[in-house]
């Protein structure tokens, strides 16, 4: 039996519903899988981390630059397969190896995707800090990141330490 979610409502995973998409959107690896639905994790996930490890905080991450809604699953697989694979020293990894609700398939969000959560930040809940990671990255030293209370996108050296908050499509 399909279940169907509108935005505000408790996730499959334990988390809250921030897109419900009547269409379709490409998800997953490489964009193959369709999905309707973004879910944020609970406020007890959020931690904070740099987005990369130290070995990797300078290197360009091969196929980690997509920004829409359902690219942050494949983001955070390049970013794990550079090698960004300690989850106490990368957000991405964190994420990834985040579990809640019965299911693991959680991933670093995309900045569109970020956006989606702050703007239902009010039913999301939580934020305790200004900045999030995204999982979109600028350049070989450089990411994204989201202010949780003014809306804004910047760009951040993969070094610094931002807030993580994971997501998953389905």
């Amino acid at each position: 039996m399909y279940t169907e979610y509108i935005i505000g409502d408790k996730g499959p995973g334990g988390g809250v519903i921030v897109v419900a998409s009547g269409v379709p959107f490409p998800c997953g690896p490489n964009g193959e899988s369709r999905c309707n639905y973004l879910e944020v994790s609970p406020y007890s996930a959020e931690t904070q981390l740099p987005w990369a490890e130290s070995a990797f905080t300078d290197q360009e991450v091969a196929g980690a630059a997509g920004s829409a809604i359902g690219t942050g699953w494949q983001n955070t697989a390049d970013i794990l397969a550079q090698g960004n694979t300690d989850p106490t020293k990368s957000a991405a990894a964190y994420a990834a190896a985040y579990e809640f609700g019965g299911v693991s398939d959680w991933f670093l969000p995309s900045r569109d995707e970020v956006q989606a959560m702050i703007y239902y930040r009010e039913i999301v809940g939580g934020f305790t800090g200004e900045l999030t990671w995204t999982s979109s990255e600028r350049n070989s030293s450089k990411s994204w990141q989201q202010h949780t209370q003014q809306g804004h996108q910047y760009v951040y050296a993969k070094s610094a330490i931002a807030y993580v908050r994971p997501m998953r499509t389905f």
